[in-house]
């Protein structure tokens, strides 16, 4: 379908009398594709460059903050890591939000670094 409409639109045609000179849609530079804020928040997550995601539920040190982090972004819900973990939802949820507050800046900072 696109080789059909790239034939009928007549677009090397069009950019010559834009341009000046003869250029296919090939030629054309396509902008940078930038990867979405939660791909870029996962990265950092996961990387944890500066190791502030691996502080840990008290007395479970299988449930770091980037455990927990990762599930979310993976779509896992509370009621489901409340299981896994064996810790209660509240405790998960408080914990969780706590750590977020703290690592907030730093993550912006790599967001905002990533996207210059």
């Amino acid at each position: 379908m696109f080789e059909m409409s790239k034939q009928s639109l007549s677009l090397p045609s069009r950019l010559h009398r834009i341009t000046g000179e003869s250029r296919t849609l090939e030629d054309i530079a396509q902008p940078e594709e930038k990867p979405f804020l939660s791909e870029t928040v996962r990265q950092y997550i996961e990387s944890d460059p500066a190791r502030l995601c691996q502080k840990h539920i008290k007395e479970h040190p299988q449930a770091t903050f980037q455990t927990i982090a990762l599930a979310r972004l993976d779509g896992k819900t509370w009621k489901e890591m409340s299981e896994s973990f064996g810790i209660g939802i509240p405790t998960l949820n408080n914990f969780f939000q706590r750590r977020l507050r703290e690592l907030a800046p730093e993550i912006r900072r790599y967001v905002q670094e990533q996207s210059d």
